[in-house]
């Protein structure tokens, strides 16, 4: 069983506004994937289309085994959803929020005190555990982002810009966790634009353009295609492969007033 199935997805939005077009891949189980395009390319559409904040026009999802309807609740349970804007209740702690959560779950009572200690040490959060998240920096709020999506034991991690404000050291926290949740057999998906972790973790690579799917490749395959195409680095292939790449060496020399 592959924990996500997307077969011929299409989407669009009120207006005849395409988004997504006969979009099809697989995520094998226990692998890191990352989803990768240009800003607008579709990624936090098919994220949200993943974790069923969005139903597709066209096509099918299964993920861990079913297919995905409204109706998922069972299956949405099992897995952990990361959106890109940190959408956390202002009002509240840290540690009230990852309380909250974790009740949203169905978290034993008793277990869940145990897990939050656990988690803040993760990204060094105990000294902000009694602070409200309306007082957190862009990166701290990340961090708290992604320890609730971790409370309920997932076996799916969808993440929508995970690095976004991290500084390195977060960074490289995460890149370790990653590491650890894949060898514990949990199934992540995550976009990016910052593309060093990719290069770093990820099994696969799903990259969008122009509305459909344009590389669906193994890390191995990319790494070969990169030789390939006589560059350096996935962001030089993916700027190589983009259909969008505007024409910005001439408007640049006329800048001239950009200079002190």
């Amino acid at each position: 069983m592959n924990p996500i199935d997307v077969q011929n997805v299409s989407f669009a939005y009120k207006g005849n506004n395409t988004v997504l077009e006969d979009i099809s891949f697989t995520v094998q189980q226990g692998s890191v994937t990352g989803l990768l395009g240009v800003n607008g390319a579709g990624k936090s559409t098919l994220t949200w289309l993943l974790c069923n904040m969005l139903e597709p026009n066209q096509g099918n999802i299964n993920i861990l085994g079913e297919k995905l309807t409204m109706d998922s609740d069972h299956i949405k349970a099992q897995f952990g959803v990361l959106p890109a804007d940190d959408p956390l209740i202002e009002h509240l702690t840290v540690e009230e929020y990852l309380t909250f959560v974790g009740r949203l779950y169905n978290i034993d009572k008793k277990l869940l005190p145990g897990r939050i200690n656990q988690l803040l040490p993760l990204f060094a959060l105990e000294e902000f555990r009694k602070k409200q998240n309306r007082h957190l920096s862009t990166g701290t709020r990340r961090k708290v982002g992604i320890l609730s999506t971790l409370l309920h034991s997932p076996k799916l991690l969808v993440w929508d810009e995970p690095f976004n404000g991290l500084d390195p050291i977060a960074s490289a926290t995460l890149k370790e966790l990653i590491a650890t949740l894949k060898a514990n057999g949990i199934t992540i998906l995550f976009t990016s634009q910052v593309l060093e972790p990719v290069e770093a973790v990820c099994d696969a690579v799903l990259i969008l353009d122009n509305k459909r799917l344009m590389l669906n490749q193994t890390m191995t395959e990319i790494k070969e295609q990169i030789l390939a195409a006589n560059v350096q680095t996935l962001e030089q292939l993916l700027v190589k492969l983009a259909s969008k790449m505007p024409e910005t060496a001439g408007s640049m020399r006329d800048m001239s007033w950009l200079k002190v």
